[in-house]
């Protein structure tokens, strides 16, 4: 896979995502990068364990201040950092798997909301609950966006809450991330 800096952009980081299908058990993914004007090589090697697919579960978010607004639905760009300017919103994007199909095609019965705790432990922001639509290939996707302009420095806790009506089945995932003015 070759990947170009379009004309007129800077050279800088680029978020790529590439779908593999791996069988439940522990996985290594390997990743080689190589510039083609200079000739540096880099890698990285990443442990992967793929639990069996049992009950209701969530990806792990991406949280981002970044979307791809280019194809059909907007989706999170991948960020290689966790600590975020308190300027304008950031988004967080993941998907459900295991849960029961809704009653009516093309539904289904997982609802998702969010509260983003502030550094004293205080909700910052709730989101209300509210149903996953499958998209046109099955997947429940969820992309939300909040407002982070004029949230205080320190680090924040966004607690996900997903849960499968069907089943009752309920996830609580935390991703942390930090809003600073100065960023690095």
């Amino acid at each position: 896979m070759e990947i170009r800096v379009p004309e007129g952009e800077t050279p800088g980081w680029r978020g790529l995502s590439r779908e593999l299908e791996l069988p439940v058990g522990v996985s290594q993914v390997r990743v080689a990068v190589r510039d083609l004007t200079g000739g540096a090589l880099g890698s990285v090697l990443q442990r992967v364990v793929v639990p069996p697919p049992q009950g209701l579960h969530v990806s792990t978010p991406i949280v981002t201040d970044k979307v791809d607004k280019s194809g059909v639905k907007p989706t999170a760009l991948l960020a290689v950092h966790r600590v975020f300017r308190p300027e304008g919103q950031l988004f967080c994007q993941f998907e459900v798997f295991g849960a029961t199909a809704g009653k009516q095609p093309a539904t289904s019965n997982v609802v998702a909301g969010f509260e983003l705790f502030a550094p004293d432990g205080h909700p910052a922001l709730v989101s209300p609950v509210t149903a996953i639509a499958p998209d046109s290939g099955g997947r429940l996707v969820r992309l939300l966006g909040f407002p982070i302009a004029g949230l205080a420095d320190g680090t924040y806790d966004l607690a996900l809450l997903v849960k499968d009506e069907g089943t009752g089945d309920m996830v609580e995932r935390h991703e942390a991330f930090t809003l600073a003015r100065e960023t690095s």
